[in-house]
This record gives structure tokens, C-alpha cells and sequence, in this order.
């Protein structure tokens, strides 16, 4: 930066360490990541099947999936902290509800639908969204470092969701996932990431606001309403949200898989953790490089793996550890990529009057 802030937070490298805090308990790591830890004893306890107990997960990302455009809508209508706080505060409710209330599958697949609404507001769309507000030539790096929170907390929740579960049981571990929730992201949000737009400045040291807007009439790209008739804007939501739905459907089963093959459920808690060094790996030379990634060389990845885990002397316990592991590792950077297509080469092709700093409260 040219010119060093003179206000305290005036840095816009706080919004990106504020964004990295909220993203750790983010709906991904708190919401899908820790789900296979709650399979089995969901099961038992409400005396169901684990592919129904799976309908919740289910439910849940289906609705953040059609919620998430909705609220970023409203994001753009009243900014990212009228939209977001609210969010968050709703989504760690929800979270702890699950505890109190799951008392039959019916119940824990409308608790998990009413969460993954609220959740569309712990994604990384607002985070991303106030990122872009003061970053430009530097965006990639900042969202890199910004989404290796979802990692972060890969790492973290499973371990904690499987530590709560050990000491207060299922229903104290779902309260106790809402309470760091509402912990973490509540004041990363409210005092790092939406703080003052005053207090900023641009990534390359210039104040950010609307004196250094691109006025949308002049800039180039497609408005909303055009992208919305566009063929290739709805093949790459309609590839964005099948990779999503895949690879969260993984994930959510790797530790039965593993206990099931005599792994103990810390361990297996663990393996779902080991992603993470891939996962923040992937993500800051994802988004820090300019050229397109390969996500095919990710698909063949997990085939491979899948191939691995299924074959007959490889069925150790241990090793089908690693091969779930290395498969959630491949699922997580395809999504990584995708991200990256989303939040950069998205804003190129649609133009910079849709993406770039625009003056919006935030």
C-alpha cells in the first residue's frame, strides 16, 4: 500500500482477517462438515436409518442452495451488515434448536431445512461481497486468505463437534456448535468486516467509496437482469450447485464409513480434519493465481481414491482412513476451483460495474 491508514481497522486487510474468523464457523464447517460425526447417534436415538437421517443434510443444503440468492439480493439491496448480523444470529439459533427440539427424523429435517435458509448468510457471499467493496488488483489473495477459513474450521469443528459429543451428548454438542457460532461470528462480522466504510481504504492504499466507484453506466458488463437470460450464466450455476450437492454428500459420510471399518470416531473425527492443509493449500494458490485451474485433474483424483478404497486389499481400516480422507481432500479443492470461477473470472466476464467497489452501504 502507498499510504499507511491513520485510522485504527482502517487497513482493508481487516476485513479479510474478519471474513477468515467468520468463515471458520461458516454454514460449511458447522452445518455439513460436522454432520457425519452426528450420523450414528443420530440413528440410534431416533431409531431411524441413516439414509433418512442423511434427508436433513439434504434438506439443509438444498435450501441454502435456493436461499443463498435471495439473500444476496437483499445484501445488495441494504447492505452486508443489515442482512448478515441478522443471519448469524438466526443460523446459531438454529444450530442449538436442533439440540432442544430433534425429537423424531421429521423434526431434525425441518430443523436442518429452517438452518440451511438462515445459513445462506454465514456463506462466504457476504464475506466475499465486502472483500470485493475494497479490493481490486489484490482481490484474489485476499479471497484466497478469506476463504482458508472454511478450512480452518474443516480442521476444527468435527474435532470439537466429536469432543462436545463425548462429554454432554449429541443434543448438548448441536448447543454448544450454535454457542461458538454466535461467538466467533457475530463480532468478526459486526467489527471487522462491516465496520465503518469511512474507515477503509483500497487495497492499493486510495480510500474506498464512492469517489473511486466505477459509475455503472460507463463500465462494462452484463446487469442482472441481462445475465439472468444468459445461457452460460445458468450452466454455471447449474455446475456450481451439482458440484456443491456431490461433494457435500461425500463428506457427510465419511466418518460412518470409517467407524463402520472399526476406525475409532476420534480418529475418523480427524481424518475429516487432515483436509485441512489441502484445503487452505488450495485455496490461496487458487485464487492468488491468474490462470485457469484444472478441476478434471480433481475429478480423476476422486475416482482414483474411490477406486482405492473399494478394492479388496485395501479395506484396512487405516487405509480406508486415508483414502477417505485424500477423497475429501480432491472433493474440496473441486469446490475450490469453483469458487474461483465464481468470485474472479465471473466479475472479468460480466464486468467490472456488477463486482468492483460501488459505494453500497455495507
Amino acid at each position: 500500500m502507498r499510504n499507511s491508514p491513520s485510522k485504527p481497522l482502517a487497513s482493508p486487510w481487516w476485513v479479510v482477517a474478519g471474513s477468515l474468523l467468520g468463515l471458520t464457523v461458516g454454514n460449511g464447517p458447522v452445518m455439513q462438515f460436522t454432520f457425519g460425526v452426528f450420523v450414528k447417534p443420530l440413528s440410534e436415538a431416533l431409531q431411524t436409518d441413516r439414509g433418512t437421517i442423511s434427508g436433513a443434510l439434504l434438506a439443509g443444503l438444498v435450501a441454502t442452495g435456493i436461499a443463498t440468492p435471495l439473500i444476496g439480493r437483499l445484501i445488495d439491496q441494504h447492505g452486508t451488515r443489515r442482512v448478515a448480523l441478522p443471519a448469524i444470529v438466526l443460523f446459531a439459533l438454529g444450530m442449538a434448536a436442533i439440540g432442544l427440539f430433534a425429537n423424531s427424523p421429521a423434526a431434525l429435517i425441518l430443523m436442518y431445512a429452517l438452518c440451511g435458509i438462515v445459513a445462506a448468510g454465514q456463506t462466504p457471499l457476504p464475506y466475499s461481497k465486502a472483500i470485493a467493496a475494497v479490493f481490486d488488483e489484490r482481490r484474489g489473495l485476499a479471497l484466497g486468505i478469506a476463504t482458508a477459513g472454511v478450512g480452518l474450521g474443516t480442521m476444527l469443528m468435527p474435532m470439537l463437534a466429536q469432543k462436545l459429543m463425548a462429554s454432554f451428548g449429541w443434543r448438548g454438542a448441536y448447543m454448544g456448535l450454535g454457542l461458538v457460532t454466535l461467538l466467533v461470528a457475530l463480532p468478526a462480522m459486526a467489527g471487522l468486516v462491516t465496520r465503518r466504510r469511512e474507515a477503509a481504504t483500497s487495497a492499493d492504499g486510495t480510500a474506498a467509496g464512492p469517489a473511486h466507484a466505477t459509475p455503472n453506466a460507463m463500465a462494462p458488463g452484463m446487469s442482472a437482469a441481462e445475465a439472468r437470460v444468459s445461457g452460460r450464466f445458468w450452466c454455471l450455476a447449474v455446475a456450481f450447485f451439482t458440484v456443491a450437492l456431490a461433494a457435500s454428500g461425500v463428506v457427510a459420510h465419511i466418518v460412518p464409513l470409517m467407524t463402520d471399518r472399526g476406525v475409532p470416531a476420534a480418529s475418523a473425527a480427524a481424518a475429516i480434519s487432515a483436509t485441512v492443509c489441502d484445503s487452505i493449500d488450495g485455496n490461496t494458490h487458487a485464487f492468488a493465481e491468474n490462470k485457469a485451474p484444472n478441476p478434471m485433474a480433481h475429478v480423476n483424483g476422486i475416482l482414483t481414491t474411490l477406486f482405492n478404497a473399494c478394492h479388496p486389499a485395501l479395506r484396512t481400516p487405516w487405509c480406508c482412513a486415508w483414502s477417505m480422507r485424500d477423497m475429501a481432500m480432491h472433493t474440496e479443492l473441486v469446490k475450490n476451483t469453483s469458487t474461483k470461477m465464481v468470485t474472479i473470472a465471473l466479475p472479468t466476464a460480466a464486468g467490472p460495474s456488477r463486482f468492483n467497489s460501488s459505494g453500497k452501504p455495507m
